[in-house]
């Protein structure tokens, strides 16, 4: 395994090609990732500093006990953040 490989109970920033979301990881599968603690994050603010501070300008949550798939065909970047915006702005 690669030091760099993603592992499950971390939170990632997923951006494709036309929305934004935040999750914890719970499995990756062959065609998606699998993510709860979940937000659709429709506004970031200043790009740079909210991957640091994760203080996102505009977060939509899913209710907490549900599980997302976000599909990798549409995926442009994944990056690890240290927390999860998890409170609806």
């Amino acid at each position: 395994m690669s030091k760099y490989e993603m592992k499950a109970g971390k939170n990632y920033l997923f951006r494709t090609v036309t929305m934004i979301y935040t999750g914890e990881l719970v499995e990756e599968q062959e065609n998606r990732f699998v993510i709860k603690k979940a937000a659709w994050i429709a506004d970031t603010g200043r790009w740079a500093d909210n991957l640091i501070s994760c203080e996102f300008d505009e977060v939509e949550p899913y209710p907490p006990e549900k599980m997302v798939w976000v599909h990798k065909g549409g995926m442009m970047d994944i990056v690890e953040i240290e927390k999860l915006p998890l409170v609806q702005k």
